[in-house]
Parts: C-alpha cells; structure tokens; sequence
C-alpha cells in the first residue's frame, strides 16, 4: 500500500534502483492495517488478502517473467507493479494524504491476456470494497473530525459501535459467548475433541474455526493457533515449515530460525518443540485458514499432515498432542490406503450450510442483542438471502449501519451490496 518510485540506471545489465521509498500517509496506512474485520470473497470461496508492501511504479507495462524477476531482484520487498503511483505521489506528497489501493489482477508473468477482463473486475472490485471499508467507517477517523457523507438514521447512531463488533464478531474468544449461537454441532464437536484430533471442512463462511475455537475455549483446553493465511501460493512443504515458525515464535521467540528444513525435517522439529514445552500436558493446535483447493496440493498437504499426526501418535508416551484442522475441501477421499490409520486418530466433520431454523435464530439474537427492531418480511429476506452462512447474516448487519440502518425503505439495497462483497457464498 506504499510506493517505491521506480527512477533508475542501467549498468552492466542491470537495473539499479536511484531512488528512496516514499511511503504513503502513516494515518491512511494505520486505518488501513487496522480494518481486520474486512471480507471479500474471490473465486472457489477464497477470500482475498490485504497486502501491506512497497509496489513499484514506473512507466513499464511489465508481461514478463524475466523482467519481473529482474525488478523483483532489485526491489525483494516488492508486492506489485503498476503505472500510475508515480503522478499520485508527485501531486499529493507535502499536500495531502494519499495512498494507492491496488487489486491485483495478473503476476506479470506473460499470462496477463488469460481471463483478463473478469480477473480485472475482481481486482478493481476488491479494491474499491477495501476503501469502502475503510472510508464509510463512522469512527476510523474520529482523531481528525471525519465522518462519512452517509445520512444516518437514528437506528444505526444510537448503537454503540463497540458493542457492533462485539455482537457480529469474527472471531470467537470468551467475551463473545453471549453472542454465540449454539447448535446440535457444538455437542458433536465437543464430545470429539475428548478423544481425537479434529478436521473439520465446509464452504467458507459457515462457522468452521469458531465452531472449534468455542469449544476448545469453553471446555478451557490448552491450546495455541497458527494461521497459514500468509501461504497463499506457496507449496505444502512450505506450509510445515511456516507452523514449524509460528509455534516457535509464539513458544521460542528468542530463539531464531536458520535454514529452509525439508519437510521430514519439519515434521521432527514441530513434535520436538511442542514436546519440550508440553510434556505431560495435553495441547491442541489449531490450524487455521489452510490456503488448499481440491486439486493436488490437497492431496499432498493431507498426505503429509497424516504423516505428522500419525508420527506424533507414535510418541503419544511423551506428550498428548491433538490437532485441530479447518478447510474448505474435504480431505477424506485424498486419504491413500497407507494412511488408512488416520481415522483412528482424526475425526472428520463436515460443517454444514445452516439450516433456515438456526439463521432464523441468529437474526432474532443479533437483533435482541444489538436492541434493534427489525420487520419481519425483512428478517425472512436476510434468511433466505444467505443460503445457510452466518457470516453472510452478520455482514448484512455490518453494511446496514454503513447504509443508514435496516429497514423495509433499504434493505434490498443492503442485502444486494453484501451478496456483492461475498458473492453470496
């Protein structure tokens, strides 16, 4: 979301870069880095991610691979390319804040021809979601007396914005029991996690990780949660060598890592450092947001994850280890035959689309909780609307305080900008 001005020389070769960062608005780039709470479905349910990173500019339309490679040699740092930043920064630097959102589109990589106008579609509509995120916020920028345009009704200004987050949360931990909607799965899942790892899978944005993360909080087991949200792209190697990283960060951050291991190396070094500081204990860890389609990636990944599970099944004599896993794609009929053990360790559990009975719910105790008052036609609307995914429900609420409130005059309106955001997962 910054820029590096791409003036240079050419010598021997080789590009070299003559000029410093300039770095956007610190005030743009904090509001930005702090909208956790935004979501924008891509394709086959992914959801997109906010890159914070220097991007080259400059007057080169780039496609391709070598000249790429030779400017991401010059600028490692760098997360894209584009054209225009550089009139940006030279007509707002010293004048006003500026910051250049970008959805990415192509890897210029010669393939930038391949689906080009829907793949430019999504890129610019993430971007323009981000901003919207960012700029109807009625609080984002408080510290300099901005508010959006925005009529608001007296509704949605009267309701403590806390007390918003609160209530639509996205992420599960014990405040937020109250605003927790239990289900038949919470008993299922409960019960399992006395005796097996779990790896539970579902279209996105039906609960997966919460339903989990509720229940291992409210039975208080120990546990500690790695994301792999950051491996987009990256091979399933790469991805034990990042759990490998983040436990170790999070148990030995002292401690600094030398070297790409293997993944037989990775495997040994997780069971070693989860051993060393819970030996005698019982921890699970909970790996989250795992970045696999149902392709042979997945077939690899849950090949190698049965080997980790079951390598650590091996030692349980030390340690009792259980693993908590969450992705889209069910990873049951990649289960070779040699990994037939598996399902003596691990329970797989799908996490079904909502009945209409439990959104019906979830509507009646968001409204309770929130103390809004709700026609009933428009609460059957949102019902049917999300086609069984609670975050679907709890993004209509988000975007109706943005758009004035939910009310019979809006909320087609409303419901029509979320199915938009979330392409109606």
């Amino acid at each position: 979301m910054y820029y590096t001005i791409k003036f240079k020389k050419v010598q021997n070769g080789d590009d070299i870069i003559r000029t410093n960062d300039a770095p956007s608005s610190r005030l743009l780039l904090n509001k930005f880095k702090s909208a956790l709470s935004w979501e924008f479905l891509l394709k086959d349910n992914m959801k997109a991610k906010m890159i914070c990173a220097p991007i080259l500019s400059g007057e080169e339309l780039i496609n391709d691979l070598a000249r790429r490679d030779q400017l991401v040699k010059a600028k490692p740092t760098a997360k894209g390319g584009e054209m225009e930043g550089v009139g940006l920064y030279s007509a707002a630097d010293g004048k006003c804040d500026w910051i250049l959102i970008k959805g990415i589109c192509d890897f210029a990589d010669g393939n930038k021809d391949t689906d080009k106008d829907a793949n430019q579609v999504l890129a610019m509509q993430s971007a323009v979601s981000l901003c919207k995120d960012v700029f109807l916020s009625k609080t984002a920028f408080d510290c300099i007396d901005l508010k959006p345009i925005n009529t608001i009704s007296k509704q949605s200004s009267t309701i403590n914005h806390r007390k918003i987050n609160q209530v639509l949360f996205d992420r599960y931990d014990a405040q937020k029991e109250d605003y927790y909607l239990i289900r038949e799965i919470d008993g299922s899942i409960s019960n399992n996690l006395q005796i097996y790892s779990i790896w539970v899978h579902g279209k996105s944005g039906r609960g997966k990780s919460n339903t989990v993360l509720r229940n291992i909080i409210h039975k208080e087991y120990n546990h500690i949660m790695v994301s792999l949200a950051n491996c987009i792209g990256l091979t399933p190697d790469d991805f034990f060598r990042e759990i490998f990283i983040e436990l170790s960060q999070k148990l030995e951050p002292d401690n600094k890592i030398i070297g790409n291991e293997t993944f037989q190396q990775s495997i040994r070094n997780i069971i070693s450092l989860l051993e060393r500081h819970f030996k005698d204990d019982e921890v699970y860890v909970i790996i989250d947001e795992i970045p696999i389609g149902d392709d042979e990636n997945c077939k690899d990944f849950t090949d190698k994850i049965c080997s980790l599970f079951i390598s650590n099944s091996m030692r349980s004599d030390k340690t009792n280890i259980k693993y908590i896993l969450s992705s889209i794609y069910p990873p049951t009929k990649h289960i070779t035959d040699y990994n037939q053990k598996i399902y003596e360790i691990v329970k797989f559990v799908e996490i079904k689309d909502w009945e209409k009975k439990e959104c019906s719910n979830l509507v009646d105790l968001i409204e309770k909780k929130l103390e809004l008052k709700i026609d009933m036609a428009v609460k059957e609307e949102i019902v049917i609307s999300s086609n069984g995914s609670p975050r679907f429900i709890k993004k209509i609420f988000k975007n109706s305080f943005a758009l004035g409130g939910l009310n019979i005059k809006n909320y087609k309106e409303v419901i029509a900008e979320t199915k938009r955001e979330l392409s109606n997962s």
